[in-house]
């Protein structure tokens, strides 16, 4: 019988006008274990921003304009499993748990689309 992991949620970076682009921070086994940007890019410093893991999630909201572009929208949703990530760039016991740690964000971060990117 092998035991279940313990997650717990630790915090999420992401905010308006960059709700989708913040760094997870979980624990797992009393570990913290970060998700969110693993690559500095040309003019970014804070290189304490930097992920352990690449983000995994996506907006289930939405935004945009209606027909004659006079209004804008924002239609917030729950966090959603990206469709382009790569198994292989994951640990084996992180690419196991995915799901349940975005149940986890589901439950501690707002739902995702700001309506920033606008």
């Amino acid at each position: 019988m092998t035991n279940k992991p313990k997650i717990e949620f630790v915090s999420y970076s992401g905010s308006y006008p960059n709700l989708c682009r913040g760094k997870l921070v979980i624990k797992i086994d009393g570990k913290n274990v970060s998700f969110g940007k693993t690559k500095k890019f040309w003019g970014w410093e804070k290189e304490d921003e930097l992920a352990e893991h690449p983000s995994f999630w996506v907006s289930g909201g939405c935004c945009g304009f209606d027909g004659d572009y006079s209004e804008s929208y924002v239609c917030p949703g729950d966090w959603e499993m990206e469709d382009c990530i790569h198994e292989k760039d994951y640990p084996n016991e992180i690419w196991n748990l995915l799901p349940k740690i975005l149940e986890l964000m589901n439950d501690h971060v707002p739902c995702g689309c700001c309506g920033g990117c606008l």
